[in-house]
C-alpha cells in the first residue's frame, strides 16, 4: 500500500511541477513564493488554473485579504493535488488551531504536503550551520536587497518571482519543490501568506516538530517546542527520504543520507556550484 501511495505522491508532485512550467510559459516567470505583508497570492493559489482547478481559483476574492470571510470557502476547499496520502495526518488537510495562533494565518485553512524550494535561504535562524553554503539571503527571502529578492532558491517568501533564465545552475540540477509534513509546521498553509516554501538549511527528513500535533498548546508553547527554523523543512512519511520536483519538471526520490553540503548546493538557483543529483 505504501508503494502505491508513494507512486501517487510522486505523480502529484510531477503534476505540480508541470503546472509551474505552464505558469512560467504563460507569464514568462515562475510564480512568487508568497506575498508576506502584501496581498499577493501564493504559488499554490495561482497554479490552480494550471491544475485544471479554475473553479476553485474563481472562489478567491483578491479585493479582500485572504483571511477575510469572503475567502473562507476558497481557503477551506480541499485540493487533492496538494495532499500526500502516505502521511497518517492526511485527514487533516483543513487544519484549525495551528492557524489561529498567528496573525498571518487563518482560523481554518488548507495545508500543503508540498513546498516550493527556497534552497539555503536563511530561515530567520540558521540552526544547523552558519557556513555560507547553508545560510544565505535573509528572512525566508521576504526582504529585498537592491530591489532584488534575497532568496537564493527558485522561490522565496516574496512577491517577486524569477524567470527560468535566472536559474543559472541549470534547471536539471536545482530543486523546485519538495515534500513536507504540515502537521510538524503550524505555519505551513497552502493558501496563506507565510510558509508556502521550505529550505535546505534544515537537513532532509529532520523529524522535529512532531510534538506540534498537540492542539492544546499555546502560541508560546508551539514556538518553543516546534520552532519553524528546525521543524519546517523538507521531509516525508516515506521510508528513507522524500520526493523532489526538479527545475526541469522531473521528479526524483532523494535519500535522507544525502551529503548536507550537496543538498544545499542543489537548492541554489545561481550558486555556481558544479553539482548533480546522485
Amino acid at each position: 500500500r505504501e508503494a502505491a501511495r508513494r507512486v501517487q505522491c510522486a505523480s502529484q508532485l510531477r503534476q505540480i511541477g508541470l503546472a509551474m512550467h505552464s505558469y512560467e510559459f504563460a507569464n514568462e516567470q515562475f510564480p512568487a513564493g508568497g506575498g508576506w505583508h502584501v496581498r499577493q497570492p501564493s504559488w499554490a493559489i495561482v497554479l490552480l488554473p494550471h491544475l485544471e482547478l479554475q473553479n476553485h481559483y474563481d472562489l478567491f476574492d483578491f479585493s479582500h485579504d485572504l483571511r477575510d470571510p469572503a475567502n473562507t470557502a476558497a481557503i477551506t476547499t480541499p485540493v487533492a493535488h496538494y495532499v500526500c496520502p502516505s502521511d497518517a495526518a492526511v485527514s487533516e488537510a483543513i487544519m484549525g488551531h495551528r492557524c489561529t495562533i498567528t496573525s498571518d494565518c487563518y482560523e481554518r485553512g488548507h495545508v500543503t504536503w508540498y513546498a516550493a524550494s527556497m534552497g539555503p535561504t536563511q530561515p530567520d535562524v540558521c540552526a544547523f550551520s552558519t557556513e555560507h553554503f547553508a545560510c544565505q539571503g535573509a528572512n525566508y527571502g521576504s526582504k529585498e536587497i537592491d530591489g532584488k529578492p534575497s532568496y537564493v532558491g527558485m522561490f522565496g517568501r516574496s512577491h517577486i518571482g524569477v524567470q527560468a533564465g535566472a536559474v543559472k545552475d541549470g534547471l536539471s540540477n536545482t530543486f523546485m519543490l519538495g515534500e513536507t509534513l504540515p502537521s510538524h509546521c503550524f505555519h505551513n498553509t497552502a493558501f496563506g501568506r507565510n510558509f508556502t516554501v521550505a529550505g535546505t538549511q534544515i537537513p532532509l527528513n529532520t523529524m522535529e516538530g512532531q510534538e506540534g500535533q498537540d492542539d492544546s498548546w499555546s502560541q508560546a508553547e508551539l514556538h518553543a517546542k516546534n520552532p519553524h527554523y528546525r521543524a519546517c523543512g523538507f521531509k516525508s512519511a516515506h521510508p528513507g527520504g522524500a520526493h523532489f520536483a526538479i527545475g526541469d519538471g522531473s521528479v526524483r526520490f532523494v535519500s535522507a543520507s544525502i551529503d548536507y553540503r550537496l543538498y544545499n548546493e542543489l537548492g541554489t538557483r545561481a550558486g555556481g556550484e558544479t553539482v548533480s543529483l546522485p
